[in-house]
């Protein structure tokens, strides 16, 4: 083996024991050198010996690449038990001035390596785990090092050949196999439970499901959609006069299915809608109208009417009522699956399904428009014979399902 490989073990083996002691981090470090330079065992041995007497028989390589290769494997063997020594850090600064590194770029160098060397700490971090080998603990050299590089970037550990990527997905399924805790009791505890917020009067505990914080102020919500509560809290069903008289009437002529309950008191409830995706809405002065299906709560801040289609014919898509909601405060209202919101501008009007149509802006006055022929009253009908136009400035919010509120479709 040539002098200069012996040179480079023996500031190797000087600096991992500068601290007065060589670890089995360490030791496995050399180990891999060792082998790496292909150096004998009795070579070694005496080598390690001498290491005892520091850098008296040293010789600082000429050449500036030289020196620099030798530095950066001096500062890869002080991370070789993971933590750079106050002792070690002080030889290293005395090499970096005997070799003319600049001092900016001794810090870089050093600074670099600690980071390295936190990284390290934790055996799940990517970067750990492509510069030591899990198996037999050899570490990489440099950037080059087969251990990173090689097998076509997945990594092979030049001292025992096990490729990096294939032992880690090993490892990793072994781990869920025997400790898999996704679908323990506490797991489950975790992920469904419910949120401590209470900053908002309503909160969605998930896309489906409503909190409604009751802090002594009356709320509205679709009668039958309290699926919980807690505290001190009163359900009280709309009343045949609560509304008003013209309201009563409206009612009684639409045949409208939703209809209300008064929720006061303190506590929280919870609230849902056959699984229907939830979207909350903060009215500031706006107008909307939504379906009378889709209605969920609303703050009592909120004033509402129904509002009658102006052509009879709505009747028979379900659409003839809509609730008309204005003020200011908290709506939330009901969709199936992901809703979608389409805009409506002069010159490009919006037809839309009535049984698919959730809610729109105030600034729009839908007509029904109907394509009714002889084919449809003998059922062999395109099936959209009833639609919605919207034509103006506003917004259509839609849903991905035709619900038939009469038992059309």
């Amino acid at each position: 083996m040539s002098t200069y490989y012996e040179q480079m073990m023996r500031f190797v083996l000087a600096m991992v024991s500068a601290d007065g002691e060589i670890n089995a981090s360490e030791m496995r470090f050399l180990k891999n050198l060792q082998k790496r330079f292909k150096m004998a065992e009795t070579m070694f041995s005496t080598i390690l010996e001498e290491a005892k007497q520091g850098f008296q028989k040293v010789r600082v390589p000429e050449d500036p690449a030289e020196k620099k290769k030798l530095f950066d494997l001096l500062v890869c063997a002080a991370c070789a038990d993971g933590n750079i020594a106050e002792k070690e850090e002080k030889i290293l600064k005395t090499i970096a001035s005997r070799f003319g590194i600049e001092e900016f770029e001794y810090d870089r160098q050093i600074q670099k390596a600690k980071e390295k060397t936190g990284q390290a700490n934790s055996e799940t971090d990517p970067q750990y785990a492509s510069r030591i080998c899990p198996k037999c603990g050899y570490r990489a050299l440099s950037e080059q090092d087969p251990l990173i590089v090689g097998h076509n970037g997945d990594g092979e550990c030049p001292a025992c050949g096990i490729i990096l990527s294939r032992y880690h997905d090993a490892q990793q399924k072994k781990a869920l196999r025997q400790n898999d805790s996704r679908y323990s009791i506490d797991e489950f505890i975790q992920s469904s439970g419910q949120n401590d917020d209470l900053s908002g009067k309503f909160e969605l505990e998930n896309p489906y499901l409503l909190e409604v914080n009751l802090q002594g102020v009356a709320c509205w919500a679709k009668l039958g959609s309290m699926i919980g509560y807690s505290g001190d809290v009163r359900f009280t069903r709309e009343g045949i006069l609560e509304a008003g008289v013209g309201k009563m009437f409206k009612k009684a002529i639409t045949g409208e299915g939703t209809q209300l309950m008064k929720m006061d008191g303190r506590g929280r409830i919870y609230l849902a809608d056959q699984g229907k995706r939830i979207t909350i809405l903060d009215l500031a002065g706006e107008t909307i109208f939504v379906n009378g299906n889709d209605l969920l709560a609303l703050e009592h801040t909120v004033t509402w009417d129904i509002k009658m289609m102006r052509r009879v014919a709505g009747m028979l898509a379900g659409g003839l009522f809509n609730v008309k909601l204005s003020g200011k405060g908290l709506v939330a209202i009901t969709s199936h699956h992901r809703p979608l919101t389409i805009r409506v501008s002069k010159g490009n009007a919006i037809c839309t399904d009535p049984n698919a149509t959730v809610a729109w802006s105030g600034s729009l006055s839908p007509e029904i428009k109907t394509d009714v022929t002889f084919k449809t009253f003998l059922g062999r009908g395109s099936g959209e014979s009833i639609q919605m136009k919207f034509v103006g400035e506003g917004w259509v919010v839609l849903q991905p399902f035709e619900e038939g509120y009469f038992g059309a479709r």
